[in-house]
């Protein structure tokens, strides 16, 4: 499921949950064909997150409650948990 975000407000939307979620696990990763604006780390994680605009992130580890700001096409967590917001 992929949105077409041309509006501030769209984005606002996508970015406060109003597409919903998927909550990732260590071992998990994200369903194909989806797009996610916003990456929550719920207990400190350590993720990869394929980007379709800039840098992607590999082996990156992430504090409790940092947010990662982006357009990811896939997103993986090998410890933690992370929840990642469609959009």
């Amino acid at each position: 499921m992929e949105n077409n975000i041309t509006k501030d407000r769209n984005y606002y939307q996508s970015s406060m949950g109003d597409f919903g979620f998927r909550r990732i696990g260590p071992g998990e990763t994200t369903p194909g064909g989806e797009t996610y604006r916003v990456i929550v780390c719920v207990q400190e994680a350590n993720i990869n997150a394929e980007s379709m605009v800039g840098d992607s992130l590999t082996g990156q580890v992430l504090p409790t409650g940092m947010q990662v700001f982006g357009k990811f096409t896939e997103v993986s967590c090998y410890q933690g948990v992370v929840l990642a917001y469609l959009g």
